[in-house]
């Protein structure tokens, strides 16, 4: 690691330090109901959608509307580098199930970031464009959320454990994350803690109903 680091400016070592510990950070529920207490649009939903789907970053930048009916999302197409590009295989196509305070939450931001002509749901509001996620990591997140931000890759690590905490198979979770071995799947984004899920669940609960009028 030290040797990786010689020879760059403090502000690179930080940055890189910073990227390290991102690739190793699971989202926890308590963090997710934060992100959904705190962040404002589009960063609040943006999150949610990462967070209760399998979704990568560029899977994101890509979905529109017409993707999702209400009940399931499906991936037609991925955004990379600011190019529009083919899902990397059928199986990222199939429709993603969509949770009832995801349904919610999709339904509000809806209504008040209503669809462009081209149906992006998240939107630049100039330009009509995908949003730039990369733009939002940096500058409409982590200012809101105390610094606990660790990329979009961690939305994934999450979903893994989350699963795993609610004792789903690890078949079906490497099916979820459409992984091609459940080797990668358990080593890489499977880190239970019952503690801070059970926290978690709570925190989420108590968002979902001030924020979202969900009621038990």
């Amino acid at each position: 690691m030290a040797g990786e680091l010689s020879g760059l400016s403090e502000g690179e070592k930080i940055r890189r330090a910073k990227t390290l510990e991102s690739n190793k950070h699971a989202y926890s529920l308590l963090e997710v109901a934060e992100m959904l207490d705190k962040l404002p649009e589009p960063a609040r939903t943006v999150c949610a959608v990462a967070a209760f789907t399998r979704f990568t970053r560029s899977e994101l930048m890509g979905l529109k509307w017409s993707d999702y009916d209400g009940k399931e999302i499906s991936i037609q197409r991925k955004i990379w580098s600011g190019k529009e590009g083919a899902p990397k295989t059928e199986a990222r196509e199939a429709g993603v199930f969509v949770v009832p305070l995801l349904r919610r939450i999709l339904t509000k931001y809806k209504k008040d970031y209503p669809a462009g002509k081209d149906g992006w749901i998240f939107r630049g509001e100039k330009l009509l464009r995908p949003i730039n996620l990369d733009n939002l990591s940096r500058r409409g997140i982590p200012q809101h959320i105390n610094g606990a931000w660790f990329r979009w890759h961690a939305f994934r690590r999450g979903l893994g454990t989350r699963l795993n905490e609610a004792g789903v198979d690890s078949k079906e979770i490497q099916s979820i994350l459409r992984h091609a071995d459940v080797s990668t799947t358990m080593a890489f984004y499977v880190l239970p803690d019952q503690k801070r899920a059970q926290k978690g669940l709570k925190k989420l609960e108590q968002v979902a109903r001030k924020k979202y009028n969900i009621k038990a």
